[in-house]
């Protein structure tokens, strides 16, 4: 799992999606009563009414309100070992899977379930479960689903609507003091069919500049050397279309027949140029219950000069 997605699950409440374990489970030697609190969780998330693919991190504590610790484990699961002992005891396959991760130092434990067609149920009983009984994830507790419920899950199955993002660039100009300076405007827009919540940006340039965002609608996280980390400081409806950042990119190339407008402070329409190097930015756009989603803006040289055959209107501050 890619280390961004697993800390941005830290901030995260457990739910239908997520669950924290501190310690890894019971396995091997392990009884059949012991093994059977593994095997109600994983069909639990898989028969839960979800809009997202769940996670159960392993060597995680739960903290309530706040990011959750990570205290590791000495020891992972098999996965094939995990995978035959799961499916040798449901009427029909389950997709999920185990891996690894190695996160602030700590070695920790993913269980990775994706949605998928409904419901599960074990062939017959083992340890403390049932057989032929539909185990659900409701919050952050497993229970037993009703007989009209697992009628809706033998159902075609239905993806409820999701945010999705886009984000839109814009170059302009600033003009400053006697100079002009070129800046890329990000804005973020959700043009699925349901509100995004708690939406987090953690973005990196390969060359770190100064960016500006709106405090009144963003608040900057601690995020990792290099990078940094906005967070919403109310929903996305859908629909909505929100400012994220601004980048600087110095002073664009001016001819020398321009300097005295620029002198005069005039909002002159003035051609440009440009001469740093490519731009190269990477968002990694997080939701309350969603799926990450990296966006990768890339602009090359080539592209960047070809603003000199443009005009733009400059901006007074």
């Amino acid at each position: 799992m890619d280390a961004k997605v697993f800390e941005s699950l830290l901030y995260r409440g457990e739910s239908e999606s997520l669950d924290f374990k501190v310690d890894q489970y019971s396995f091997e030697k392990a009884t059949d009563d012991e093994k059977s609190e593994l095997l109600k969780d994983i069909l639990a998330f898989a028969n839960a009414w979800r809009d997202s693919d769940a996670y159960i991190l392993i060597g995680v504590k739960e903290v309530r309100g706040g990011k959750s610790v990570v205290e590791g484990i000495n020891n992972h699961l098999n996965d094939h070992e995990l995978q035959q002992f799961v499916n040798g005891k449901t009427q029909k396959p389950v997709r999920f899977r185990y891996e690894g991760c190695f996160f602030d130092g700590k070695q920790c434990g993913v269980i990775h379930i994706p949605i998928q067609e409904r419901p599960f149920f074990l062939r017959k009983k083992f340890g403390k479960l049932e057989e032929e009984k539909v185990y659900i994830r409701r919050g952050s507790s497993t229970d037993t689903a009703a007989p009209d419920e697992i009628a809706d899950m033998g159902k075609k199955m239905v993806m409820a609507p999701v945010p999705t993002f886009e984000v839109h660039t814009q170059f302009f100009l600033r003009l400053a003091g006697s100079c002009f300076e070129l800046r890329l405007n990000a804005t973020l827009l959700n043009q699925g069919k349901a509100t995004a919540h708690e939406v987090q940006i953690n973005f990196e340039r390969k060359q770190p500049d100064l960016v500006d965002f709106d405090h009144t609608l963003w608040t900057e996280k601690s995020a990792a050397p290099r990078s940094r980390a906005l967070l919403s400081l109310n929903p996305l409806h859908r629909g909505d279309k929100q400012n994220i950042v601004q980048w600087n990119f110095g002073n664009p190339v001016l001819q020398m027949d321009q300097m005295e407008q620029v002198a005069k402070r005039l909002p002159a329409r003035l051609p440009i140029g440009y001469s740093e190097g490519p731009i190269d930015i990477r968002l990694a756009i997080f939701a309350r219950d969603q799926l990450p989603i990296v966006i990768v803006v890339q602009i090359s040289v080539e592209e960047i000069q070809n603003l000199k055959s443009k005009v733009f209107q400059p901006v007074k501050e």
